[in-house]
């Protein structure tokens, strides 16, 4: 295993991006690589899970929980509780009686407590004893990124966005999607100037003059995201990715600071004052509804816009000379995601079955498990598909293994995503879900299109997993003062954007870090810091 693991990773870092897909591991590694523990014991068996969310809808009724039954014997009894109050889980923990497994989201303020009243068990010492598959079947990140304060991890955490999910994501182009933030420009008043480069601010901001010069009855620069308007925040939208500025500041003593103490926030503030100075943004971008937003955009009364390159690709019927063109980022763009997942999957420490739990878990996390639960039914050779939503067959295999959604299937699920999902079951049972294997049969191979943008945009994203659920709790001390830090830049951003010249954008924005200051910056950034420290303690770090 390690020895074709190895080969398989030097082929990937050998070969060049245009023959990565050929590189990856074949469906005879992803499948059979790692032993089956639950192949030891099929019979019937009910096991029960409690999933703290009130809006979780799904019951154990459909093809992809019976495909699951067939292969194990487990019939999953799913309970939930009537409100997201965190009451339910309380009176178990309380009790002392709890389900097989129970899922919570991972920022939920009862995961240290559960862990704590000794009920739930280390996936270390589970798998060690009955599963050791499971392991080698998880996102590595899963066993090293979340122990707890006594080293050891309890929680299975879902849809990470790890290593090998951030190497296969570029390989099929694919980490880039449709929710990535861009700007966009009518590609007619840009093929109009020449279609000019303008990855830099400087030659952004001449094309944008020239176009206006031709076009001085539409809006230059508008943030069709309402990025500036009530929900304005330090983010500063689009603006703030392309200027790369980071979640927080990364000090050489292990201590973090708030953004606004970056270079990249004050260039992108100053940026934006340019912009305005030059009547290219107007205080359209900071006053007007999402409805209001939405209507400008649609009707082509912008000449560049910011959001996503889903909302970008939008074309509007009755105006079809407005289409608007993914522009190429800036070279300081940076997007830091923390890949860390969402939902935390904790297993009983009851003895008597515990066998049974850990053997369905690594079914769960495994291939077989996302074959099941994710992809659906598998198409045998030749075989198409057959318009079934629920039987399928849902996908093939490539020639290198890689599980493909058929066409057909996909653009039915893109229409009706929800209900679809409610129907077949696929895509709802993620307890132990696998960031790379659960969307990887979306992943289309030979899309032009977003491999034109991955291109763009894939370089430019980084990964902090250390910067998850920081972001100090609302009603302490120092979560009340970063609320008092988000209203006054909400005021402040205005009247640095709109001041009279750049003397004066400069003192506003000096006050700014003076007033922030004094609210209490220096406590907040401790708070950060606290935890940031204890993230990277977490994670062996």
């Amino acid at each position: 295993m390690k020895k074709l693991l190895t080969l398989v990773l030097a082929l990937v870092m050998a070969l060049s991006a245009a023959t990565l897909c050929a590189a990856e591991p074949t469906d005879e590694w992803l499948e059979n690589g790692n032993p089956k523990s639950w192949e030891a014991d099929r019979s019937a068996t009910e096991l029960e899970i409690f999933v703290n969310y009130s809006w979780y809808g799904s019951s154990w009724n459909d093809d992809a929980a019976r495909r699951v039954t067939d292969e194990t014997g487990v019939t999953l009894k799913i309970t939930k509780p009537v409100a997201d109050d965190n009451q339910k889980l309380m009176l178990m923990i309380a009790s002392g009686d709890i389900p097989d497994f129970i899922c919570m989201d991972m920022n939920c303020p009862l995961y240290d407590t559960l862990i704590e009243s000794g009920l739930v068990i280390d996936l270390e010492t589970l798998a060690e004893q009955y599963a050791p598959e499971l392991i080698a079947n998880a996102d590595a990140e899963v066993f090293t990124n979340y122990r707890w304060q006594d080293g050891k991890t309890y929680a299975f955490t879902t849809s990470i966005e790890g290593a090998k999910y951030q190497e296969w994501a570029k390989a099929y182009n694919a980490l880039v999607g449709s929710n990535q933030p861009v700007w966009t420009i009518r590609k007619d008043y840009y093929e109009e100037i020449g279609s000019p480069d303008m990855t830099t601010p400087e030659a952004f901001i001449e094309a944008l003059e020239k176009i206006q010069a031709l076009h001085p009855d539409k809006i230059g620069f508008y943030a069709g995201d309402c990025g500036l308007s009530s929900s304005l925040s330090e983010s500063l939208s689009v603006t703030g990715y392309q200027f790369g500025i980071p979640s927080y500041v990364e000090n050489e003593d292990g201590t973090l600071s708030h953004k606004l103490r970056s270079p990249q926030f004050h260039d992108a503030l100053m940026f934006l004052h340019e912009l305005a100075a030059k009547g290219l943004l107007t205080r359209d971008s900071f006053i007007d509804t999402k409805d209001v937003n939405q209507t400008k955009v649609a009707s082509g009364d912008c000449v560049l816009y910011t959001w996503t390159i889903g909302d970008g690709k939008k074309v509007p019927d009755d105006n079809p000379d407005t289409v608007y063109e993914i522009l190429p980022p800036f070279d300081s763009y940076q997007q830091t995601r923390t890949g860390n997942g969402w939902n935390a999957t904790f297993v009983s420490a009851e003895p008597k079955g515990l066998a049974r739990r850990a053997q369905f878990l690594s079914y769960l996390a495994s291939y077989d498990g996302h074959a099941a639960l994710f992809w659906g039914n598998k198409a045998e050779d030749g075989e198409t598909y057959s318009g079934d939503t629920s039987k399928g067959p849902h996908y093939f295999l490539e020639e290198n293994g890689k599980p493909t959604a058929f066409a057909e299937y996909y653009a039915a699920k893109q229409a009706d995503w929800d209900g679809i999902e409610k129907s077949n079951g696929l895509s709802t049972y993620w307890f132990a879900a696998s960031g790379l294997w659960n969307g990887i049969n979306f992943w289309i191979p030979g899309d032009e299109e977003y491999a034109s943008y991955n291109e763009m945009y894939a370089d430019h994203i980084v990964y902090k997993p250390e910067f998850a659920s920081i972001t100090p709790a609302v009603d302490s001390d120092a979560g009340v003062i970063k609320s008092k830090l988000d209203t006054l830049f909400k005021t402040s951003c205005v009247k640095i954007v709109f001041a009279q010249d750049v003397e004066a954008a400069e003192a506003e924005y000096q006050e700014y870090v003076k007033k922030a200051e004094e609210l209490g910056l220096a406590t907040y950034e401790a708070a950060l810091t606290e935890k940031y420290q204890a993230n990277l303690k977490k994670m062996g770090k």
